[in-house]
This record gives C-alpha cells, sequence and structure tokens, in this order.
C-alpha cells in the first residue's frame, strides 16, 4: 500500500493488479493489471514525488505507470534475480530505487537468498547504479529513503545499513543477531526528519534506531526474537524455562509472566530444556551451523538456575535433536544427527548416555537412521526409549548401549510418553481412499509393541504433544491439513488418555504453537508459539470432565 502525495489517493497492489482508490470515498478509481506468471511474495508500490507516476513490483519485473495518460506501462524485466521487495523515487522523481535479492548456491542442494540494491532511471527504466558491501547482505533486502532523498536504509536478516543515497557511500552498519529483522516490504521506515528509523524485527515488536549513531532508542523487550522451540516448567511450579532459534533461554515466572533471568547457551537453536529433578539446574540441547566448516554441530549447556551461571557445556558431533532426564537427574540422554535424508549433515543418529554431575559420556545407542524426536527413561534409570522420524519406536539397555526391542509406527509427527513409561502417544497424518489427508492419534503399548487406542482427526494432524503429570491427559496442537494460506493456526486439544475422549478444545488466532507443557499440579498448559512467545492455559475444565 502507498499514499499519493497530495494525500488524497493511495493504492494497493496484490496478486492480480493495483488499484488506485480514493481516500474520502474509498471509491475504487482505476485499476492496472498484473500478470500472472509472477513469483509471488511481496508486493511493493511507490508514487514518485510528484504523483505522476505509480511504480509496482511482483516478482522479478518492476512496471511503471504513467498516471496521466492511459498508455501501457515501462516494464523492467529480471530487475532482480528472484523478486523485488522494496521501492522508493527519489525526491526528483528521476530515479527509482529498489531492493530485492537473488538466490546464492553456497553448495550441492543448498542455496541462500543474498540481498541486492539498485537505482533505475524512472523514464528510460536502464540501471544506473548497484549498490555493494564488503560482506554480502543475507536474505531478503528492504529499503526505506529519507525524504529529503540524502539516507538510504536497507535491511537484511541480520543487519541495517545506512547508506550515502547520492553518492552510494556506506555510513553505518547496524549489527544484530542472525535472523533478528524481518526484512519486508513495509519492514523499515525514516522519520520525515531522517533522525530515526523504525524497524520490524522477527519477533514482531517495533525497535527504534538513531540513524547517526546507530543505536537502538528502546530497550529490547523481554521476549524472544524468534520461534519458541521448547518449552519446561521447574519441578515445583513456580519457573517456566523457554528456549528458541534466537539462541537464548529465558526463565519466567508464570504468576507475573514476567522475565526473571536470560540464559545465554551461545549457540543457535534451543531445541530443548529440561530442569534437573531439585529445580537447581536447568539443562540445554542446542545446535549451530558452522559457517568455517559448512557443518552443523550440537551441544549440551547446563545452568545454575539461580544464577544463571554456566556451569558446563558438552559438545555433540552433530545437531543437537533431542534430551531426556533419569528421574533421580543424574543421567542425560541426547540424541544427535539430523540423518540420512538430510543432504546438509549426513552424520549418524546418535543417542548420547551421560552423567549429569561430570559431564561424561557413558554410552552410545546407535540403530536410528532419522532424527530422535522423543525419548523417555524408564523410572528406574535401567532402560531409555526413543521415538524416531524413521517410524520406528526403540528400547534400549542404558548400562551397555544395546538395543532390545524395537517395533514400526506410522508416520511420526509428533509424540509423548506416559509418566510410568508403559506407553506412547504418537502422531500421523494418513492419506485416505478418496485421496484427501486426515490426522490419526495412536496409543502404543511399549511393552508388546501393539497398536491400542487411535482417534481420528479429521482435516487437522497432531504436531506437538505432551502428557499431563498424572498421565490421564494428553495435549496436542493440531495442524489444519488445509493449510494453503495462512490464515488457519489450528488449535489446541485436550483427550482423555485412556479412552481418546476429547475433553477441552482452545482456537488459536495469532500463531503457532511450537512445544508444549504441563504444570506440575496439571492444571496449566505452557505453550512455546512461532511468534517469539509463550502462553499459558488454564486447564482445570479438562480435568473436572475426566471419567472417575
Amino acid at each position: 500500500i502507498a499514499f499519493a502525495p497530495d494525500g488524497k489517493t493511495f493504492a494497493t497492489a496484490g496478486e492480480d493488479s493495483i488499484r488506485l482508490w480514493d481516500v474520502a470515498t474509498r471509491i475504487e478509481l482505476r485499476s492496472f493489471q498484473q500478470p500472472d506468471d509472477q513469483i509471488r511474495g511481496n508486493y511493493p508500490v511507490a508514487f514518485s514525488s510528484n504523483g505522476k507516476t505509480l511504480a509496482a513490483g511482483a516478482g522479478k519485473t518492476i512496471r511503471l505507470w504513467n498516471l496521466e495518460t492511459d498508455g501501457k506501462p515501462l516494464v523492467i524485466e529480471n530487475a532482480h534475480g528472484r523478486e523485488v521487495v522494496s521501492i522508493a523515487f527519489t525526491p526528483d522523481a528521476k530515479t527509482l530505487i529498489t531492493s530485492g535479492f537473488h538466490l546464492e548456491r553456497i553448495e550441492p542442494g543448498l542455496r541462500h537468498a543474498v540481498g541486492q540494491i539498485r537505482y533505475w532511471d524512472a523514464i528510460t527504466g536502464k540501471q544506473l547504479r548497484e549498490l555493494q558491501s564488503e560482506d554480502s547482505q543475507l536474505g531478503y533486502c528492504s529499503l526505506a529513503l529519507s525524504k529529503n532523498g540524502t539516507i538510504l536504509a536497507c535491511m537484511d536478516n541480520d543487519s541495517i545499513r545506512i547508506w550515502d543515497a547520492k553518492s552510494g557511500k556506506l555510513i553505518r552498519t547496524i549489527a544484530e543477531h542472525q535472523n533478528f529483522f524481518w526484512p519486508s516490504t513495509h519492514g523499515l521506515a525514516i522519520s520525515p526528519d531522517g533522525k530515526t528509523l523504525a524497524v520490524r524485527a522477527r519477533d514482531g515488536a517495533a525497535r527504534l534506531f538513531d540513524v547517526a549513531t546507530g543505536k537502538s532508542l528502546l530497550e529490547k523487550s523481554e521476549s524472544h526474537s524468534d520461534v519458541v522451540l521448547s518449552v519446561q516448567y521447574s519441578p515445583d511450579g513456580k519457573t517456566i524455562a523457554t528456549g528458541s532459534a534466537d539462541g537464548t533461554v529465558r526463565l519466567w515466572n508464570p504468576s507475573t509472566g514476567k522475565q526473571v533471568r536470560l540464559l545465554l547457551p551461545e549457540k543457535r537453536w534451543v531445541r530443548s530444556v529440561l530442569f534437573t529433578p531439585d529445580g537447581k539446574t536447568l539443562i540445554a540441547g542446542c545446535e549451530a551451523w558452522d559457517s568455517n566448516s559448512s557443518r552443523y554441530y550440537g551441544a549440551v549447556s547446563m545452568f545454575n538456575v539461580q544464577t544463571g551461571r554456566k556451569l558446563r557445556e558438552i559438545d555433540l558431533p552433530s545437531r543437537g535433536m533431542a534430551a531426556a532426564l533419569s528421574a533421580d537427574g543424574k543421567l542425560l540422554a541426547a540424541a544427535s544427527g539430523f540423518g540420512v535424508d538430510d543432504p546438509d549433515d549426513p552424520s549418524v543418529c546418535i543417542i548420547h548416555i551421560l552423567d549429569v554431575a561430570t559431564g561424561k559420556k557413558l554410552a552410545q545407542l546407535r540403530g536410528h537412521t532419522l532424527d530422535v524426536v522423543q525419548m523417555a527413561f524408564s523410572l528406574d534409570g535401567k532402560h531409555l526409549v526413543s521415538v524416531s522420524r524413521d517410524k520406528t519406536v526403540r528400547r534400549w539397555n542404558v548400562a551397555d548401549g544395546k538395543q532390545q526391542k524395537s517395533f514400526a509406527i506410522s508416520s511420526n509427527s509428533s509424540s509423548t510418553f506416559s509418566p510410568d513409561g508403559e506407553y506412547v502417544f504418537t502422531g500421523s497424518r494418513v492419506r485416505l481412499e478418496n485421496g484427501k489427508y486426515s490426522g490419526k492419534l495412536h496409543k502404543w503399548d511399549l511393552a508388546s509393541g501393539k497398536q491400542g487406542l487411535v482417534v481420528e482427526i479429521p482435516g487437522s494432524v497432531p504436531r506437538s504433544m505432551a502428557m499431563s503429570p498424572n498421565g490421564r491427559i494428553v495435549a496436542s496442537y493440531l495442524l489444519p491439513l488445509s493449510d494453503l494460506d495462512r490464515s488457519f493456526e489450528g488449535s489446541i486439544t485436550l483427550w482423555e488418555s485412556a479412552t481418546g475422549r476429547e475433553l477441552i478444545k482452545f482456537q488459536l488466532t495469532d500463531g503457532r504453537v511450537t512445544s508444549l507443557a504441563f504444570s506440575p499440579d496439571g492444571n496449566t498448559l505452557v505453550t512455546g508459539m512461532d511468534r517469539g512467545t509463550a502462553l499459558t492455559w488454564d486447564v482445570t475444565a479438562a480435568n473436572k470432565k475426566l471419567t472417575r
């Protein structure tokens, strides 16, 4: 969307057309057709300063219409390698500045987006200049031009670059951690006086920066800047831990919603967070990409909950995928390796048994061919059960690392174990005879490997799952299978584990669930969200509906 300089007209851009509207009457004045063969994603549109020209981007192409005539647009094909993200006219209306990106191949089967900033003659469509810095701008690239046309700000995933718009000289770089920013068509703006830059971060919050110094003008909010991948209550229920793809672990007071402490594992993607039974130590399982060696690696970090001090870190040979603690808190199982179907990391999947007190590796369990998604120790700590994306459940002897039992399951979208270790629930997506898909919830007896209860879930597939402390309720995030447009956020459903009877359902309207955990008393459910937040839900009503 863009407003004309006189404020009387505005333009909207979509998949098939550009439309002009009267601000006062809200009546459509005219429209311009967009071709239907473009890459879809961003639809930037801008008026020239004199209001005579309208520019729009769609896919790789830029079009400029003379609003004083009904003629054909000036078309700039292949303006950017993959997609046009943002556009802006200089104050004299003679030059159009655009940002976009192309895909760069870094190794077989792996490409990443690299930003582009280009200047164009608004009359002829001829390219005049391309701005480049010593290091590539990774990810989508969006821009904003100051009102006087002297300052150009360009944002990628990790940084904002401030340029002298006339000379093309890079003035400064505002750097943040990986994937902090969210470069999009309207992802940043410069104040009319050119002194302040407003930015949309990946967590959905606004950030303000001083253009002259690059310093942040607002304190960073107490929230994650990327998706929350793991959540866990402390044993006494007084603290919630959240681990995120932003590389941090945060501790929260569930009563007030306030952050208690920020822990920095110094690794990327915190996939699991666990409290020891005494609540004094927090364990974070992490993974990261090492650009120097071009490989993924993992680590287990241990922290003192009271002080936040890092106690120990144990390296894993490949990306860390899942973790589990024994009931006495003495043993930790940490799974690493994504499996043979990962082109970036063909390492073998290994479950490492670690001594929590010393960090010593006691055993390695090998057998799964794809990543392990869930694990649980037996109550006596002598056995471990693991569920993998290779569609198998395996039971291991912890002392010698030998596999004792294995059985196949249907496609595994999520899983959770009962507290007594007697059964596991798994989720699956099943193709029906009519060609459509449906979701199912399966209950498996771990001793026999036989399937028991099956719950049909029409139209949705279980993703994240959790079991209540008493084992009587299983909770799952249900993702709609009709997921063609992003408007379907899904729901959280709680079932009675013995009968499969639905107890309660919460419909989501803003964001998707990535992880779940029950409070120790089973009356509250915490969900990690893809927006970088965690939500708590009162589930006492579900407990009251249980079969007596």
